[in-house]
């Protein structure tokens, strides 16, 4: 099963559960251990810094031993390592402020992981990590390539759990705010063994507070509030350095080492100027100086930078005013630099933002004169169509009108010729010149009675 990147929903609940199903009468392989882990130094691992020392500390928790708590020892139940890695006074350093188990130095980033392998082989049984913050433990174990996923079941983060507990949102306590909050007794944090087994402490007085009675809550409760070792053994470890500590509250010790010091810094300090070339004797001094002048003894450090003599000017006082001079300097041309690039920025900025904008309103005035021109289009094509429908209704009418017309005229014409007929027939003679005017005239009349 793979372990989660993550810390478990509901951790307090999923580890009340596991703990009471604990028995003492019957083993199974699903009665889980728990390793509290804990990294100091977490760059050193990740980074692959082999100069930084780095420490991994863990607390193991075998649920078994809490079922069987009367017949051993309390203090071991709780079992504290310390692997550590770097030179001998960062060992030296761990190992004095280490309050359970022992410091077992390692001599390479990846035996901090074969170590922790060692402690849990073989794994036939259910593992539960626990860690104050448990994604930065993950980062260096991925990163040594430790298995995360046989025989682990679960990742619990005491931050989450405290979370849980408390039964509202606030901000992620550090350990030592957890610790205090818990009253559970603790002393020099920062040490990576010490973390891990008071993880482990702060863990169960969690959980005891998910179990309202029973001999499980008396015995979590019991377990995290032992005292811690008392100061014998750091005075057997002072022992084993006779005078060490009466070396340094020596006042002659004191005072050389001050000296020491301000030896190295005046060296360190000589590495910042530039090497200062000596000026011909019969080479003409463009400022011939005073050494007591300050004036003449800023010029002088006007041409630190082309290699004049600065002789007169060797005093410790004006040797710390040259380079405090010259920091200043380069402080003030990086300001100054930052300054122009932050304007620079800022005008770019601005620049890409007007451009922007004048894009914008020319997009926009284009889409509305388009607008604009297909509205008048058509309209055109409108009025267009309106005039060619009356043109052809005149057109039409006017056709009508002709044809009315002729047919009028033919009417006319064929009374007439009717009429000039009959009087004919009456008349019995034929006269060219009345049929003539009879045509000029117009029907009606000649239909009137004679």
């Amino acid at each position: 099963m793979a372990c989660p990147l993550s810390p478990m929903q509901n951790g307090l609940q999923f580890l009340r559960t596991r703990l009471l199903a604990v028995k003492s009468s019957t083993e199974s392989d699903r009665d889980p251990i728990l390793i509290a882990l804990d990294f100091e130094n977490l760059g050193a691992i990740t980074q692959s810094k082999l100069d930084a020392g780095c420490q991994l500390g863990v607390a193991i928790l075998d649920t078994r031993d809490l079922a069987h708590y009367d017949e051993q020892n309390p203090e071991n139940i709780i079992k504290t390592y310390s692997f550590v890695y770097g030179p001998d006074f960062y060992q030296e350093k761990v190992r004095s402020r280490l309050l359970f188990g022992e410091s077992l130095p390692v001599a390479s980033h990846q035996d901090l992981a074969s170590s922790l392998e060692s402690l849990i082989s073989p794994r036939k049984r259910d593992m539960i990590i626990i860690a104050h913050g448990i994604r930065n433990e993950f980062g260096p174990l991925q990163h040594l390539g430790f298995d995360l996923s046989t025989c682990v079941i679960g990742a619990l983060d005491t931050q989450f759990m405290a979370r849980e507990a408390a039964q509202r949102i606030f901000r992620e306590l550090a350990l030592k705010t957890l610790l205090e909050n818990l009253g559970c007794p603790f002393a020099k944090l920062h040490t990576a063994g010490n973390d891990a087994h008071f993880t482990m402490r702060a863990l169960l007085l969690l959980v005891k507070s998910f179990i309202r009675k029973g001999k499980t809550r008396t015995v979590l409760e019991t377990l995290a509030r032992l005292p811690l070792p008392s100061s014998q053994k750091r005075e057997e470890r002072r022992r084993e350095a006779p005078g060490k500590r009466e070396k340094y509250l020596d006042p002659g010790n004191q005072q050389r080492g001050a000296a020491e010091r301000a030896a190295e810094t005046q060296a360190f300090l000589k590495g910042l100027l530039p090497t200062i070339h000596n000026q011909e004797e019969d080479e003409e001094d463009p400022f011939p100086i005073i050494p007591e002048d300050p004036l003449s003894i800023r010029r002088r450090y006007a041409l630190l930078g082309h290699g004049r003599n600065l002789s007169g000017v060797g005093k410790k006082g004006d040797f710390l005013l040259k380079v405090d001079l010259l920091l200043r300097v380069d402080l003030l041309l990086r300001f100054d630099l930052v300054l122009k690039v932050n304007f620079l920025t800022r005008v770019n900025f601005l620049t890409r933002v007007n451009f922007l904008t004048r894009v914008n309103f020319l997009l926009k005035v284009n889409l509305l004169l388009r607008v604009s021109f297909l509205t008048r289009v058509n309209f055109l094509l409108k009025v267009n169509l309106l005039l060619k429908v009356n043109f052809l209704i005149r057109l039409s009418f006017l056709i009508r009108v002709n044809f009315l017309l002729k047919v009028n005229f033919l009417i006319r014409a064929v009374l007439q010729v009717g009429f000039l007929i009959r009087v004919s027939l009456h008349e019995k003679s034929y006269h060219p010149v009345l049929f003539k005017i009879l045509l000029l005239q117009s029907p009606c009349h000649l239909m009137e009675p004679s």
